[in-house]
């Protein structure tokens, strides 16, 4: 197990790896807070591979980990710039403090001045939805106890497309590609973007087509 300590100070910050020899899981929590989870990745290759993850939210400090075979030739850590657009602004503002404590959150309501979440201690077939009629967000406790900060913002950038922005309210795939772009242009983790979808996705036809589009987007 390799681990690194990297003081983030809760700003925006990008990890570069350069590695060779891989087979491994490529992980990030809060020092402090072992279960707030920012990113997981697992990759096997023998050849020499660059990877990037971009941090939006962030700690005072991060533990990195990678946990397996693999050799690490070059490690740096820079801050980047991410904007979103001005409407969309409030519910990201949202959504990433509510993802932040999510693993903590206890059964009921959080809400600001626009936007409303439910955490119900568990729900059937999804681990998120959205009552259009009330304009409420629920998510199931149990999926927040054991998934990443980033997989949360996506979902519920992708209940609130239905809520807000879709033209045909019903319709997954523009709710999936108007979240997605929101989500990208953060500069949220792509893999864990994918994850997001692909790790809850029941296999009916229309989750097949909604997996490989989400995969073009990426």
């Amino acid at each position: 197990m390799i681990y690194e300590y990297i003081e983030a100070c809760k700003q925006p910050i990008k990890i570069e790896l350069s590695v060779n020899n891989c087979d491994c899981v490529i992980s990030c929590v809060d020092a402090n807070d072992y279960k707030r989870r920012f990113f997981a990745l697992a990759k096997q290759t023998t050849t020499p591979k660059n990877y990037t993850f971009q941090l939006p939210v962030t700690s005072e400090k991060l533990l990195l980990m990678i946990d397996g075979n693999c050799k690490v030739n070059d490690f740096f850590i820079t801050t980047f710039q991410s904007s979103v657009n001005q409407s969309d602004e409030a519910f990201i503002q949202f959504i990433e403090l509510f993802a932040y404590d999510a693993h903590k959150a206890k059964r009921g309501m959080y809400y600001d001045d626009n936007y409303s979440i439910d955490v119900i201690r568990f729900m059937n077939h999804t681990p998120c939805r959205v009552d259009i009629s009330t304009r409420v967000i629920e998510f199931s406790q149990s999926y927040l106890k054991q998934t990443t900060i980033p997989r949360i913002v996506l979902l519920g950038l992708h209940e609130r497309a239905h809520m807000e922005l879709n033209s045909n309210a019903a319709d997954e795939f523009e709710a999936d590609r108007l979240a997605l772009d929101i989500y990208l242009r953060r500069g949220h983790i792509r893999h864990e973007g994918f994850e997001a979808f692909a790790s809850i996705f029941s296999a009916t036809s229309q989750n097949v087509q909604r997996t490989q589009t989400i995969l073009n987007s990426l």
